[in-house]
């Protein structure tokens, strides 16, 4: 993967290691784009690793608390199956639901 020159890697040991959260990630992203639009280099690569999500904070805390309502709430999984997410938010507290809102509708 490193012979494709990343511009940006992601590494899970080091995210954990820095205990960052998805906003200073995204920042980070996005500093590197901004660098490189200044030196006229709209182009880059950013490499995700697939278990990338699972080791940010915000969103380890919102699959536990989605795993606890599907425990506690079995016909929420019948919902979520068919794209209902109303009965998952309804029970998340406010931040994880602001959380989970804010995704695309594919990646829900």
């Amino acid at each position: 993967a490193l012979q494709t020159h990343p511009h940006v890697v992601l590494m899970v040991s080091e995210l954990e290691q820095q205990n960052m959260n998805i906003t200073e990630v995204t920042q980070l992203i996005c500093n590197v784009i901004e660098t490189r639009a200044r030196e006229d280099k709209n182009y880059g690569m950013v490499l995700i690793p697939d278990q990338f999500l699972a080791s940010v904070r915000e969103m380890r805390r919102l699959f536990e608390e989605i795993d606890e309502i599907l425990q506690a709430v079995p016909e929420a999984e019948h919902a979520l199956a068919s794209n209902d997410f109303g009965t998952i938010l309804g029970l998340l507290p406010p931040l994880s639901r602001a959380l989970f809102q804010g995704f695309p509708e594919r990646t829900k």
